[in-house]
């Protein structure tokens, strides 16, 4: 049984699916989640449930998984439901690769360095409908404010051993106890 049991059983292969990876990768998966809903306003269940709806598209322009679950964190933190920034996220990443601008396509410039574009541009609302969709273009907006959040954010969780130290320390917990429990009923 893995020292990441507790993570596991909120974790789906299918996020690792989505990104090209095996098995061999989940505990980087796993970890990443496990800080990013320490770290981050949205939940380890609230990422998965986002990231069902937007990782294959991220995947495939490139998103490291670390910077998806990053800018999903603040979409999270902007009071979003999980589906809400799945779909939203999915959308803008789609739309952005239309554009002409190759500035605003995350195939070219990475998904969190086209909002940071998009922000330095100070774009009016009628342009972020334009970009974005009148479905999605508040979460744009969001994304495009948030994006030095969402790079640091994703500096904090890769190569991180967030679930393992927690696995560790809930162990560690467990098994004194454990110890005390034996103690007490030795003295009884």
């Amino acid at each position: 049984r893995s020292t990441l049991f507790p993570y596991t059983t909120l974790f789906r292969s299918s996020y690792i699916n989505q990104f090209g990876g095996d098995s061999t990768q989940a505990e980087r998966f796993v970890n990443v989640l496990a800080a990013a809903s320490q770290k981050g306003a949205g939940d380890i269940s609230y990422l998965g449930e986002a990231i069902s709806k937007s990782g294959v598209l991220a995947n495939a322009v490139g998103t490291s998984y670390e910077e998806l679950v990053a800018n999903l964190e603040q979409l999270a933190a902007a009071g979003m439901d999980a589906s809400t920034s799945g779909t939203a996220l999915r959308s803008i990443i789609a739309n952005l690769e239309k554009q002409s601008n190759n500035e605003y396509k995350p195939s070219v410039v990475g998904l969190t360095q086209a909002f940071q574009n998009l922000g330095d541009a100070h774009l009016s609302t009628v342009d972020y409908v334009n970009i974005a969709g009148k479905q999605f273009f508040s979460q744009a907006m969001i994304l495009a404010d948030n994006a030095e959040k969402a790079k640091q954010l994703t500096k904090e969780i890769t190569g991180t051993n967030t679930a393992e130290e927690q696995a560790k320390t809930n162990t560690d917990n467990l098994d004194g106890s454990l110890k005390s429990l034996a103690s007490a009923w030795e003295g009884l």
